[in-house]
């Protein structure tokens, strides 16, 4: 399958993001006390995991106060700079949330990466950056394939019974009949979501409206 334009601001992201943790590495960290979770200082909602490398963390260190320490980062790039790591923070958040890019956005975003890398000394990967701009192409924003809303709603039909493995029970099909599953989840699958990390299923909610059904089990596949 051909590239995407959002296939290109994958790749000008993932190439902005190695270079901001050097740059990190060298301007910011040596400012906070050895072993700081700089990431949890900026989103306490994490889970524990490695977020150093989420460019979108990433962006935000250039721009905010870290906890008490402060602006790390602001002697060290310029206003325009910074204007630019606040616009790249909207890209980074339509890209993990699944956005499609019209040729215009992502020549837009894959200009504000190459700036970006320009800004903080990494110019050779702001040349391979704009290297991209070749491979875009005219085509919607998006799909008009997928539908606007994201939120599928599904009627679950009558069964017979059910015997749960764990339990050996029944479940006797009137009582699954009403259940709605309603599931929300990215419109598109790509490359870059797998490499990212993007959560594909944002949240299930099964709604029953009579009797509860236990020992029931859901299978999702994809």
């Amino acid at each position: 399958m051909p590239d995407t334009n959002r296939d290109a601001v994958g790749r000008a992201l993932d190439l902005l993001s190695r270079a901001l943790a050097s740059f990190i590495d060298g301007v910011a960290l040596p400012k906070l006390p050895p072993g700081t979770d700089w990431p949890a200082l900026l989103d306490s909602a994490g889970t524990g995991e490695d977020r150093s490398g989420d460019v979108r963390l990433q962006l935000r260190m250039l721009i905010e106060p870290v906890g008490a320490y402060g602006h790390l980062c602001e002697d060290d790039l310029t206003g325009a700079a910074t204007r630019t790591a606040s616009e790249l923070i909207s890209v980074a958040d339509h890209f993990s949330d699944g956005g499609a890019f019209s040729a215009d956005a992502a020549g837009e975003a894959i200009d504000r990466c190459a700036r970006l890398l320009q800004a903080i000394g990494a110019r050779d990967d702001a040349v391979l950056v704009r290297e991209h701009h070749a491979g875009l192409v005219e085509q919607p924003a998006i799909d008009p394939s997928i539908p606007d809303d994201r939120t599928t709603t599904v009627q679950s039909q009558p069964m017979a019974t059910v015997a749960p493995p764990d339990t050996g029970s029944t479940v006797d099909a009137s009582a699954a009949q009403g259940v709605r599953i309603e599931l929300s989840a990215m419109p598109i699958l790509s490359y870059a979501i797998a490499h990212n990390r993007v959560p594909v299923i944002r949240q299930i909610a099964i709604r029953q409206p009579v009797e509860p059904v236990r020992g029931a089990q859901l299978t999702l596949g994809i």
